[in-house]
């Protein structure tokens, strides 16, 4: 089967740990953007125009690469989430990941929500082997598309 979803790719712990700060890097590098966009270069000498033009667009091309590798990334971890259909597990890696709670805690929401009784470890475990079944049902073939088995 196809999988229509733009960047499904396998995730590691690490794509998901990103999710806590990705949010506030692209805030940053959009206003960055537009700040250079307001520079004032009249108050530039005209002998140092050309070359203050030329630093101004290699950042903005920098800023742009940077911004699009964010987004991209961002992207990943949001199909990775609306790829999970079980609540427990999808409140379990909202908790832990976009909300950055502890598992202790985690579990103490989840036992009361579900009226189930994970410890920390055996969440640790649920996501672990999650993200494993999750990874071994993505793939790339060879025309570059991704499909899932």
């Amino acid at each position: 089967m196809i999988n229509a979803k733009k960047n499904v790719c396998p995730i590691t712990t690490g794509d998901l740990k990103s999710v806590a700060y990705l949010p506030g890097e692209i805030a940053d590098l959009k206003k960055n953007l537009a700040d250079l966009d307001r520079l004032p270069i009249s108050s530039i000498s005209p002998a140092k125009r050309k070359d203050y033009a030329v630093a101004v667009d290699e950042l903005k091309s920098t800023y742009k690469e940077q911004l699009h590798q964010c987004t991209v990334q961002m992207e990943r971890i949001q199909a990775f989430f609306d790829s999970i259909h079980d609540d427990l597990i999808y409140d379990l890696f909202r908790l832990r990941y976009q909300k950055n709670i502890g598992l202790v805690k985690i579990g103490i929401l989840i036992n009361s929500k579900y009226g189930v009784c994970y410890d920390a470890e055996s969440l640790r475990m649920i996501c672990n082997r999650y993200i494993e079944r999750y990874n071994a049902n993505v793939t790339k073939t060879k025309n570059g598309k991704t499909s899932t088995l």
